[in-house]
């Protein structure tokens, strides 16, 4: 290939950025292939990168100079009685004499000279090894992830045999003192003397004699995603070079080589605004958001303050917000966000909306700002929504908009002793979603009066008391009973609209949906899996932070997730792209620049496969009507599932034959009324 700077269609043009915690400058470089997910880069010394590829005629290593001039370039030759085709090398790694050392998905090592030849190769007694590092005293340290562990296990190079006698190699465990969510690689180093570990949080300083971690540095403090970042090496404690690329991306992938150094005290840097976000679990939407806040401000900048390894995060987050130590904001996913508007120990975001020349109410969905206000007021909007409905054929649900409970026992009183009203449910279930749907006709919200002592409240607990403990578990007999009519309804997470709805819009033979019983409305609910950010009314600096919640509002951003998998978006026209996207019968450029591809192909649900069809014009003015239709949000109110968990512990009783139905009515009477009245 000989030394040149060529470029072709193949190459990837890569943006070496040298960050602190401000970007001040940068360059770019050309390297080989368009993949970024099969890359395996590295940098030896100050000048030189080093990288392997995957190529169709096997794997291929590179070695150039850092103004893109290549010097060399190999292919790895594997022994004839090796599948190469089936060896899947994720890790490489060189000696000071330039010896390639590789690794394999199922913990296997090899060892190749510098042309390339195999030399040595040894199998470890852990499958599925993740990550290697290979140390100077020819300790080998490798690392295995799992769903709740994460283990670094020991190893001596030495015991590499001769490609022709296999060799076996024992380890040492390890059990480093870091989160097992996560999953962690090493970092190859100049020195190969010390070992650093890497995850989508930063960069941690590993100690194997006393199996503990020192956080180094994080990737939103330094305005890296650590979400899509693709190799890190490190040359001292305070310098890293990092390869990110778009692992998410729709379009052709980016990718940008940081070198990343300590920051320089500056006047500037002195001056800069902190503002803190606490958080209860790790999110890749938070992460990647904070990220460019990072890189686009130089007068502010957002900390994350982690609560998950607490040893109880939501008590731990909830003293520090009553106690006035509260972070600027906090995702409040999982705790009770009218508790904390009665406190006022949240902002209200109305006015910050109102006197906003970007933002306004107007932009999202009008009945999803309806649905999330508490009492007139808005705290929190998140990025997307799906709603809890149900699934029919159209010979059961008729063309009907909503029913109460009486309508709903009616009709399946009707049905034939084999119908199933679901197939995959418990009692637990039932009873938490048809509670859900009815709680408005049992309690008055605005006065704080109950009334479990009814006659629809008892043919509910009648009702459920009938069913098994446990339903049927998945599977394709189920389908065929859903087709056939003898399973009446299926409960939808309409959000996404290329796996469950349109997998069931086939399943039945003519799909229609409807809301859960109600006692007067339509039985519709919406939930998100997006993070739920509240500014606190601690934080000085609340303009700045809600600069920051407007990064999750913008079209762009909204659209980038939103047109492929995820649920419905907040903002209205986002909306209309996604309803667009997912009619497409033919391909066609939007005015956005976008390439949009007609929907075709297949979809699988529960290992089950589907052809994917566009949306018809009846299918969206159902899911628009359905929106229209939303009477509350669920993470909206905690009242709700607080209540229901009462109605479920006392409802057990009378499943169990131990109380009469009036006796329960009684007590659920009596500790709903008690926890409402706490709560004025």
């Amino acid at each position: 290939m000989g030394n040149s700077k060529k470029k072709d269609k193949n190459n990837t043009e890569i943006e070496v950025i040298k960050v602190t915690r401000n970007k001040v400058g940068n360059k770019k470089i050309t390297l080989p292939g368009t993949d970024n997910r099969k890359k395996t880069f590295f940098k030896k010394t100050n000048d030189r990168y080093l990288l392997l590829q995957k190529e169709k005629k096997g794997y291929q290593f590179f070695k150039f100079h850092e103004d893109g001039i290549l010097e060399k370039s190999v292919f790895l030759s594997f022994n004839k009685n090796l599948e190469e085709k089936k060896i899947d090398l994720h890790s490489i790694q060189f000696s000071e004499q330039e010896t390639i050392y590789a690794l394999d998905d199922k913990g296997t090592f090899y060892c190749f000279q510098q042309d390339g030849k195999l030399e040595k190769i040894a199998k470890t007694e852990e499958k599925e090894v993740f990550d290697y590092m290979l140390l100077k005293d020819d300790s080998l340290y490798c690392i295995k992830n799992g769903t709740n562990e994460f283990k670094i296990y020991e190893y001596t190079i030495n015991s590499l045999q001769t490609v022709k006698n296999e060799g076996t190699i024992k380890a040492i465990l390890h059990t480093p003192k870091l989160s097992s969510t996560n999953s962690y690689f090493f970092l190859p180093n100049n020195n190969e003397q010390e070992l650093y570990l890497y995850s989508s949080i930063g960069i941690y300083k590993y100690f194997p004699k006393s199996e503990e971690t020192k956080l180094i540095c994080k990737w939103t403090d330094s305005g890296i995603d650590g979400i899509n970042i693709l190799q890190v090496l490190s040359f001292t404690e305070e310098h890293f070079l990092v390869l990110e690329g778009e692992l998410f991306s729709m379009s052709n992938p980016k990718q940008e080589l940081y070198y990343l150094c300590p920051e320089e005290k500056t006047a500037k840097t002195e001056e800069k605004q902190i503002l803190t976000l606490g958080i209860l679990n790790q999110w890749i939407e938070i992460d990647e958001i904070v990220t460019e806040y990072n890189r686009q401000n130089e007068d502010s900048k957002i900390v994350i303050q982690e609560y998950w390894e607490k040893e109880d995060p939501v008590q731990a987050m909830h003293d520090d917000i009553v106690s006035g130590n509260a972070p600027d904001m906090i995702d409040m996913t999982p705790l009770n966000v009218k508790n904390y508007s009665k406190k006022e120990l949240i902002v209200d975001l109305t006015e910050l909306i109102h006197t906003d020349s970007e933002i306004s109410e107007e932009i999202f969905v009008d009945n999803i700002i309806k649905a999330l206000k508490v009492d007139g007021k808005l705290y929190f909007i998140p990025s997307w929504f799906d709603m809890n409905v149900l699934a029919g054929n159209s010979d059961t649900i008729q063309g009907r908009t909503s029913w109460t409970f009486q309508e709903f026992e009616q009709l399946y009183d009707k049905k034939d002793k084999d119908t199933l009203l679901f197939g995959i449910k418990t009692k637990e279930n039932l009873l938490y979603e048809f509670s859900n749907s009815m709680l408005n006709g049992f309690i008055d919200w605005e006065k704080g009066k109950v009334n479990f002592k009814n006659k629809e409240f008892g043919s509910l607990l009648s009702f459920i008391k009938e069913f098994p403990e446990n339903f049927y578990n998945f599977d394709t007999k189920l389908l065929k009973k859903m087709k056939n009519g003898n399973i009446l309804f299926k409960e939808l997470f309409l959000g996404t609209l290329d796996s469950e709805y349109c997998f069931y819009n086939q399943i039945f033979d003519h799909m229609e949906l409807i809301g859960y019983p109600s006692a007067h409305g339509s039985g519709i609910s919406a939930n998100t899996i997006a993070p739920i950010i509240a500014i606190t009314t601690s934080c000085k600096e609340k303009e700045k932070a809600f600069e920051f919640l407007k990064m999750f509002w913008t079209y762009d951003y909204q659209k980038k997730w939103s047109v492929m998998s995820f649920p419905f978006p907040t903002r209205k026209d986002v909306l209309e792209k996604k309803l667009e996207y997912a009619s497409a019968s033919k391909s066609y450029i939007d005015e956005d620049g976008q390439k949009v591809t007609a929907v075709s192909g297949t979809t699988s649900f529960n290992g089950i496969e589907v052809k994917k069809k566009p949306l018809k014009k009846k299918d969206i003015e159902t899911i628009l009507d359905f929106i229209d239709r939303i009477e509350w949000f669920d993470y909206q109110n905690s009242e709700r599932k607080d209540i229901i968990t009462i109605i479920a512990e006392e409802a057990q009783a009378y499943f169990d034959g131990d109380k009469t139905i009036e006796g329960v009515e009684d007590i659920i009477q009596s500790r709903v009324g008690i926890y409402l009245e706490e709560r004025k």
